[in-house]
Parts: structure tokens; C-alpha cells; sequence
């Protein structure tokens, strides 16, 4: 029982960070530090925002959610509806992340 709940907080953990650091890397390299925006005006750009937004969304939703709660935009319960979709997203994340490092042979299979 301990161990799979090490496992799922593992999981989430690491799909946050995974959200975090994906976004960060992508203001660093933009050269922006404030604003969202992705443009779907091609197949590729397309493709790289719904990537991008399906790796990024765990950070944004908390984020954001916490800065409109912060400065009174939503309530309180709509911001731990925030945390909860946060929380699941990130979770999912973890998994996806988890599955391609054992496909790709990064992290070994036993």
C-alpha cells in the first residue's frame, strides 16, 4: 500500500515538474516572461501548440488558478477545483512521461 502511494505521488510530482520545466523552457527561449499564446495557423504550429498545451496544461491550470484566486477572479472552491484538475492532469502527465523514458530505453525495464 505505501509503495504504491509513493508511486502515484511520484507520479504527479513528476508530471508537474515535467509541466513546469517545458514551460519555462519555452519563455526562455521565446525571450518572454509574461503572456500565453500559441499560434494554430499552420499543421505545425498546430501540432506543437496541442503538444505543447498537453505537456504545459498542469502548470498553467494551478498557476493561473492560484493568481486569479490571489487576486480575487475566482473563489476558493473554484480554485481547489483548479488544484484537483491540476493534481489528475499532472498525474497523467507522469505516466505518459514515465511510459516514453522505459520506451526509449532512458529508464531501464525490469
Amino acid at each position: 500500500m505505501a509503495t504504491n502511494l509513493a508511486l502515484v505521488t511520484f507520479l504527479i510530482a513528476f508530471g508537474f515538474v515535467t509541466s513546469a520545466l517545458v514551460y519555462n523552457a519555452n519563455t526562455a527561449i521565446k525571450g518572454r516572461t509574461s503572456g500565453f499564446t500559441v499560434s494554430f495557423q499552420s499543421v505545425s504550429q498546430f501540432l506543437f501548440g496541442f503538444v505543447f498545451c498537453m505537456f504545459v496544461g498542469p502548470y498553467l491550470v494551478l498557476e493561473r488558478g492560484f493568481t486569479f484566486w490571489r487576486f480575487g477572479g475566482i473563489t476558493f472552491p473554484i480554485f481547489l477545483f483548479c488544484f484537483g484538475v491540476a493534481l489528475l492532469w499532472s498525474f497523467c502527465s507522469g505516466i505518459f512521461v514515465t511510459q516514453l523514458l522505459m520506451i526509449t530505453g532512458i529508464v531501464p525495464i525490469q
